[in-house]
């Protein structure tokens, strides 16, 4: 498993003010290839 990066805590902060609902930690998100 990966290390969290230096901006793990804080985007979760923001994200659980906002009213986000942390259900998995961490959650992996796969950037797209694809150009727009």
């Amino acid at each position: 498993m990966p290390a969290k990066d230096i901006f793990h805590h804080a985007v979760k902060s923001a994200l659980i003010k906002d009213g986000w609902k942390i259900t998995d930690d961490p959650l992996f998100i796969k950037p797209s290839t694809k150009i727009s």
